[in-house]
């Protein structure tokens, strides 16, 4: 008779409870969230290396985008104003930037253009700042809001909204212009809020 309740011990014992179950299924999840967010972050940054590369390999200047956050809502969670955030680095340092930018509404496939941004045009009449101030936060950080005529709550009913604008940079000869192009997406149903435009001709630096 306690041979056979050892036995059904033991057998207890192999079969994994409910716990064992409910942890395995969430470490299962939390892996797979894991490798989703690494693709993610893969995918937008390979979308910007090449033409970041191409220019540092110039020798040249390059005013680049370091990550755009959402920093006021709508009453329905959705951004109205973002911090965008410029990094100063490349061969050579730029000494003196212009940056330009705002939210715009588009179609997923067809992302606009901040109508102050040419690369080959005028410089769009705004504060030349000084890309070496000392406290980054003083020049290269910088707030975009909506563009005038712009209704964000059109996110609600299909449109797709975009952090768009460039950065126009003088190099230490004072006589070169570098242009860079920013373009990013806002999608809450992703890891992280903001995706590099898919278009190829967007997100470059020259």
């Amino acid at each position: 008779m306690s041979e056979t309740a050892e036995v059904d011990q033991d057998k207890r014992a192999q079969k994994p409870n409910g716990v064992d179950k409910w942890n395995a299924a969430i470490l299962t999840i939390t892996m797979i969230a894991v490798i989703v967010y690494a693709y993610e972050a893969c995918k937008q940054s390979g979308l910007m290396t090449q033409s970041v590369n191409e220019q540092v390999l110039s020798n040249g200047p390059l005013v680049y985008p370091n990550g755009v956050e959402a920093i006021g809502w709508t009453a329905d969670k959705i951004p109205n104003k973002v911090q965008i955030t410029f990094r100063n680095y490349g061969k050579s340092l730029a000494l003196t930037m212009v940056t330009v930018g705002h939210i715009m509404m588009g179609d997923i496939d067809s992302p606009p253009t901040d109508p102050a941004c040419n690369e080959t045009g005028n410089l769009p009449k705004t504060t030349i700042v000084d890309a070496m101030e000392p406290d980054p936060k003083q020049s290269i950080v910088k707030e975009w809001v909506p563009a005038e005529g712009e209704d964000v709550s059109q996110a609600k009913y299909g449109r797709t909204l975009y952090v768009v604008g460039c950065s126009y940079y003088l190099g230490i000869d004072r006589i070169h212009r570098y242009f860079t192009d920013v373009c990013v997406y806002w999608a809450p149903s992703k890891p992280q809020d903001f995706q590099a435009c898919n278009d190829p001709k967007r997100s470059y630096a020259h």
